[in-house]
């Protein structure tokens, strides 16, 4: 029954998923008290090395409400098409290898449908100004 935002990282991303992890504790902030009303889920591209505990530890330290879901690749595979999702773990780099993804954020409202998709450069305040719209509805 809430409003989803929807990313897909993994955890040792060194740039875009820590940074739209900073940015969606502001827009939960910035949305005030309708932000408990939003669920804020991360689903790993990297299963083998982000299991939900190594997910829950990680997640804790931006906002314990966040949700962090590990994607097996069977089911990202299923889901790939509905979400323009491309990934690839780049695995020939050895044990601390980098993973190409994509690096847009979906808004998914109550009935589970995809409202908006926003790229990685949208300003905090769009997203706020369209989570608020979609709510008034």
């Amino acid at each position: 029954g809430n409003y989803t935002l929807l990313f897909f990282f993994f955890f040792h991303c060194p740039d875009f998923c820590p940074t739209t992890l900073a940015t969606w504790k502001r827009i939960k902030e910035g949305l005030g008290e309708a932000g408990a009303q939003v669920n804020y889920v991360f689903v790993s591209v990297d299963g083998e090395r982000d299991t939900p505990e190594v997910l829950a530890r990680y997640l804790e330290r931006f906002d314990d409400a966040f949700i962090g879901l590990t994607g097996n690749p069977e089911v990202l595979a299923e889901i790939a098409p509905d979400y323009g999702l491309d990934y690839a773990l780049n695995k020939e780099e050895g044990e601390n290898y980098s993973v190409d993804h994509t690096t847009r954020t979906f808004l998914i409202d109550r009935q589970g449908r995809l409202v908006d998709v926003f790229s990685f450069d949208v300003p905090q305040s769009i997203i706020v100004a369209k989570i608020q719209q979609e709510m008034a509805t």
